[in-house]
């Protein structure tokens, strides 16, 4: 929308043949459409930039109604990168923030990852890549002056199975995969990258993961 502001952004269904089945004109950039499970029953969802921190992921009933809007709390904004909705009524997301660090010349992103009750808002659980990985871990290097240094980048959540399982985040930037204890935040392993755990660098150093998205 920068670039091209008359564009026309959608969300949309096609058949199997290339058939539109349901189309929906939105006034931004629109991502992520999907089908979820919310309570019991089936739904759809999709992420919807807005502007000046205002996006949502959009929960649609049977009828193509919005029923949710879906933010990221304590003052982040939801990316677009993950939603991923619980049997107990709850969502993982993901949310990007630039934080200042002592001795970087740039701003470093930080990847926060947290799950809220959809219905009330609450924060449940809130966790900080930089809080357990180090920007040292990572295989893009720092860039000049005037630019954040997005050094993990997570792609993907995957909910524990149960409140004191494992939560289980991608990222790309440090080309690994990490296993984080959904009571304590701390991390249980990690698998891949220049701190792996498990072995998977050391046996098989020609077929590490690269940059995976999920």
């Amino acid at each position: 929308p920068e670039r091209r502001p008359t564009d026309q952004h959608s969300v949309m269904i096609l058949s199997e043949s290339g058939r539109i089945l349901w189309y929906s004109r939105r006034p931004n950039v629109a991502r992520d459409l999907k089908t979820v499970r919310y309570g019991d029953r089936r739904m759809l969802a999709y992420y919807q930039w807005r502007p000046r921190g205002r996006s949502y992921y959009a929960l649609l009933d049977s009828s193509y109604r919005v029923i949710k809007r879906i933010r990221a709390r304590n003052g982040y904004r939801v990316n677009t990168h993950e939603l991923q909705l619980t049997p107990a009524g709850t969502a993982y997301l993901a949310a990007y923030e630039p934080v200042r660090l002592p001795g970087f010349r740039t701003p470093v992103m930080d990847f926060v990852v947290q799950e809220i009750d959809v219905e009330t808002g609450d924060v449940l659980f809130e966790w900080h890549a930089l809080d357990h990985v180090p920007p040292s871990a990572s295989y893009v290097r720092q860039p000049g002056a005037g630019t954040t240094w997005d050094y993990f980048h997570g792609n993907s959540i995957e909910p524990p199975a149960s409140r004191r399982g494992t939560i289980i985040v991608s990222a790309r930037n440090t080309s690994a995969v990490y296993g984080i204890d959904r009571s304590t935040g701390a991390l249980r392993w990690t698998l891949g990258g220049k701190l792996d755990d498990l072995g998977l660098v050391e046996r098989h150093p020609r077929r590490q993961f690269c940059a995976q998205h999920d």
